[in-house]
């Protein structure tokens, strides 16, 4: 849409609208309240901007352990996986073993609570 004239992307736009095909270009960005926060896709602070990523990183280095504890959507998930791509050389991060010499490895075990109360003694 970008060699379009002004007049000719809001024809498009509204013929899109229409068509109820809004090109993947045009679509706007907006505040997520579910799951983790992609900035292409919503509106957000960048999550490594709000903590002190080089003491993080010197935590990682040392072998320490660090608590990331915020209320309910606060951005811990997005911070967590930001922080994932910067250790593993993520996007706008050189590649290789990352920033930190290690590698990163993003686990879920959320299902596992549905057998939380099935544990044998």
């Amino acid at each position: 849409m970008s060699g379009l004239s002004p007049a000719q992307r809001v024809f498009a736009l509204q013929r899109a609208i229409r068509m109820q095909t809004v090109p993947q270009s045009a679509q706007m960005r907006f505040f997520n309240t579910a799951g983790p926060v992609r900035a292409e896709d919503h509106y957000a602070i960048p999550p490594l901007k709000r903590g002190n990523v080089a003491e993080i990183l010197q935590l990682i280095r040392d072998k320490q352990y660090f608590v990331l504890h915020a209320p309910r959507q606060t951005g811990k998930t997005s911070a967590l996986i930001a922080l994932r791509d910067l250790l593993n050389g993520g996007e706008g991060v050189p590649s290789g073993a990352g920033a930190s010499g290690f590698r990163c490895v993003d686990v879920n075990v959320e299902v596992g609570q549905v057998a939380r109360d099935d544990v044998q003694e």
